[in-house]
């Protein structure tokens, strides 16, 4: 058993997206990079996580591959590894830095595996009216990889 990934067709997920109104499960790493390598033998492996990503439609983005800069730079991705949830009209719920720990990344994925709010709509509503915000909202911006954010 493994992740279904996608290997570098974005907008066929989004249309599957659209289709299945899942979420997209965006990563984005590469060959040589040493955390991404990490992710690949332990997490990625884990048929807990395997589960999980069930919820998405996940694809796979080599920044070394033919037209993946494109991509990264029209996510704002700026490090490896970076995993990236989009709704299917590619608005942002959250991103998360690849090198944090496993469960880290299972929690916050779990979290944006039912939302359907965009992450800078939360943003907003922290700045504007903070009362207004849930457990769940600040744990999503708690979450959120500022440092994978261009």
């Amino acid at each position: 058993v493994a992740i279904a990934w996608r290997q570098g067709d974005v907008d066929d997920a989004f249309a599957e997206a659209a289709d299945s109104g899942k979420p997209v499960l965006l990563y984005w790493g590469a060959v040589w990079c040493p955390p991404c390598n990490q992710l690949k033998a332990g997490l990625f492996k884990d048929p807990a996580y395997i589960a999980l990503t069930g919820k998405f439609v996940p694809v796979y983005l080599d920044g070394d591959e033919e037209g993946a800069q494109a991509w990264g730079e029209r996510f704002g991705v700026r490090g490896y590894p970076t995993l990236i949830v989009l709704d299917p009209k590619r608005n942002e719920i959250t991103r998360v830095a690849g090198g944090n720990d496993a469960a880290e990344l299972t929690r916050a994925l779990t979290l944006a595996a039912s939302r359907r709010s965009a992450v800078a709509a939360t943003l907003a509503t922290a700045l504007a009216t903070p009362d207004r915000l849930a457990a769940e909202d600040w744990q999503v911006l708690g979450d959120y990889g500022w440092e994978v954010d261009a």
